[in-house]
């Protein structure tokens, strides 16, 4: 499995920016720093919860937000957390296409881990 979890809405469809940092910085459980602009991105933040951090960037095309790191309990928890904050839904995969997965299809982590991991 690789170590960034991509979210998209579809094939050339671009998020919103403004929802993307609404959705983000809304999150319930989450502390969110927006740390500006990252390398290849429009915009950079990081996320914490408990003790786990997580980078999440918005593509510079607007066509992905990335989630650096496996898809372990704390990016299943934020990428269902951000689907809820999002209206359109989303999808995942990772950097090697492993899986793809619609958001909307789980309500707890442990599912979408186990969904991912087949």
């Amino acid at each position: 499995m690789s170590d960034k979890i991509l979210i998209f809405l579809g094939p050339n469809e671009a998020f919103d920016p403004v929802a993307v940092e609404r959705a983000i910085t809304s999150l319930a459980d989450w502390t969110v720093t927006q740390t500006g602009p990252g390398i290849g991105a429009v915009s950079q933040y990081l996320c914490a919860r408990d003790d786990s951090e997580l980078i999440v960037r918005l593509s510079a095309d607007v066509e992905t937000v990335t989630v650096d790191g496996y898809l372990e309990r704390p990016a299943a928890l934020f990428v269902l957390a951000f689907q809820s904050g999002i209206s359109n839904p989303l999808r995942i995969t990772d950097m090697g296409y492993n899986f793809d997965l619609s958001l909307r299809d789980f309500t707890d982590a442990e599912g979408l881990q186990a969904a991912a991991s087949h």
